[in-house]
């Protein structure tokens, strides 16, 4: 191994070292803890609860596309400095599950299923959206869970709308896709 990357490989062990030591000291059962875990947990059962479970697959995979391309550019934005998470639900992962792989693929997935059609499904992705950013996104940040630094509300909007709209059109595409290859057959 070259010098760089044992430099890197010293350099994110440490991290994770401090990682584990603020998340055992700072965070693990506090008020906070208990705030991310629900906050990870109740929203799945609710969607659950609210899931069109005939048409659960297409549902799914918008889902899905969301929650992959939220993790991916968030792990990248967190990595270019733009923002941080003080706090972690899982002290290993750099993001923070609930902003991730909880919140905006769930509304993603119960507008897409409530409102099927691009121009209501464009409005509530709008409304959505601008509630999570500059209603959700504050408070985060007011709690100490985000540390922004060349981020702003405003950033986060246009980005939750684009995954929005492109996870839609990606779900679209693929039912589109079977729906023709099922009528070939």
């Amino acid at each position: 191994m070259d010098q760089m990357q044992v430099l890197i490989n010293q350099t994110l062990d440490q991290l994770t070292k401090l990682r584990l030591e603020q998340y055992m000291s700072e965070f693990l059962f506090s008020w906070r803890w208990w705030l991310f875990l629900g906050l990870f947990v109740v929203p799945w059962y609710i969607w659950w609860r609210l899931v069109d479970k005939k048409n659960l697959k297409k549902i799914i995979i918008c889902g899905f596309i969301l929650a992959i391309l939220n993790s991916i550019i968030d792990e990248h934005l967190v990595n270019l400095g733009l923002y941080t998470y003080k706090y972690h639900l899982d002290p290993i992962l750099g993001g923070i599950l609930t902003a991730e792989l909880t919140v905006p693929p769930i509304a993603g997935m119960l507008i897409y299923q409530y409102f099927p059609k691009w121009n209501m499904f464009t409005l509530v992705t709008l409304i959505a959206c601008a509630i999570l950013s500059f209603i959700a996104l504050p408070i985060y940040k007011l709690l100490g869970v985000i540390v922004m630094f060349k981020w702003t509300y405003l950033h986060s909007f246009g980005l939750l709308v684009i995954l929005e709209l492109f996870a839609k059109w990606i779900t679209d595409l693929i039912e589109r896709t079977e729906l023709k290859r099922s009528n070939r057959i």
